[in-house]
């Protein structure tokens, strides 16, 4: 990829880039520029035997050597609008939005600060009361959750979800 070639890191077996300073906690991002530099060096792959994040994949998304079954991803699927196969329903469990199991697995993320001074979210946006959120209007959603990531995808597969967690 782009990132192991820059020197950013390597590919991990659940596809996400493990720096070793950082682990797999980041957001990969371009920027163009006209200025000519030397790339850092490649970083050595030393994933090693470790199947973690494969084995534990909760929908066996995961194939290994950094290959993903994306719509069988978690993440993928709380994201999706519409109907979720009944096989999936059980497999997201409480998650509304993503899943990070194969990062919360890695042993390359162990001991990484994943909190930020400029990121601090409020109980009720970390962990939302089901029942409100599903009665919530557009208005109000966007009020309360406009600003984060997730909410680019409106409310109706993140209701969805709360849905499936209620059951």
């Amino acid at each position: 990829s782009v990132a192991e070639r820059a020197g950013l890191g390597f590919a991990g077996k659940n596809g996400f880039i493990i720096n070793e300073e950082l682990g797999t906690w980041r957001y990969l991002g371009v920027m163009l520029v006209s200025i000519p530099f030397k790339p850092d060096d490649p970083v050595i792959d030393s994933r090693g035997d470790c199947y973690i994040c494969v084995d534990r994949c909760p929908t066996g998304a995961l194939v290994g050597n950094g290959q993903l079954h994306s719509q069988k991803c978690i993440s993928f699927l709380t994201q999706t609008k519409g109907y979720l196969k009944d096989e999936y329903r059980y497999k997201i469990g409480n998650r509304l939005y993503g899943c990070d199991t194969c990062q919360q697995l890695c042993p390359r993320n162990r001991g990484i600060n994943t909190e930020h001074d400029d990121i601090i979210l409020e109980p009720e946006v970390l962990k939302p009361r089901l029942v409100p959120l599903l009665k919530m209007s557009n208005k109000e959603f966007k009020n309360t959750y406009g600003h984060l990531a997730g909410a680019w995808r409106g409310k109706k597969p993140i209701q969805r979800n709360a849905i499936v967690a209620l059951a």
